[in-house]
């Protein structure tokens, strides 16, 4: 199921949806945009090994944005917290935006 805009509200007033912190102006017809936080965590080696930690340095993301390299390891988080112990929330980007991380 699909929640619309005015559902995904409607839900998060219940407790049932958690967005925090939530802005109405955020919502679509049937979405919820999230923001990207102000860094981003890069992975420093090219093999990530899940066996140990992995050397990681924090890369500051400014208001004009940034340009990524290809070949690297970002990861990014919201602003916004989000959960639900009553729907199963799928997180994805703009299709541009995915689309321009293939190249």
């Amino acid at each position: 199921m699909i929640l619309t805009g005015p559902e995904i509200e409607k839900q998060v007033s219940d407790n049932r949806i958690t967005i925090d912190p939530f802005d109405s102006r955020a919502l679509n017809p049937n979405s919820y945009d999230l923001r990207l936080n102000d860094h981003l965590l890069v992975y420093e080696e090219e093999i990530i090994d899940v066996a140990k930690k992995n050397p990681t340095r924090v890369l500051p993301v400014s208001p004009e944005g940034l340009l990524l390299k290809g070949g690297g390891f970002y990861l990014g988080s919201s602003i916004e917290r989000v959960g639900s112990e009553h729907y199963v929330p799928v997180l994805h980007a703009k299709s541009g935006t995915a689309r321009s991380g293939l190249f």
